[in-house]
């Protein structure tokens, strides 16, 4: 387990968008939680929320790596997305 650099929550069915200057590469530890999808004409990654759960993705760009905890999971659980 590493220590994660961001925490994102999206809800089954619904999707989040992140903007980001570049990403050159990620991996999904659990693609049947989360699909993630780099939109390059407005530097957004798209999350989509596949099946309630938690994943993390690994994120590449300009010789960096990020961490983040994706959760999916429904508004009922008590947070808001932001």
């Amino acid at each position: 387990a590493w220590p994660v650099d961001w925490v994102h929550d999206v809800e089954p069915g619904k999707e989040r968008f992140v903007k980001l200057p570049a990403v050159d590469w990620w991996e999904i530890e659990d693609p049947k939680v989360v699909q993630v999808e780099w939109l390059a004409d407005s530097n957004e990654l798209l999350l989509s929320g596949l099946k309630p759960g938690r994943t993390v993705v690994l994120l590449g760009a300009q010789g960096k790596v990020a961490a983040w905890r994706v959760r999916v999971r429904s508004s009922r659980c008590g947070w808001t997305s932001g």
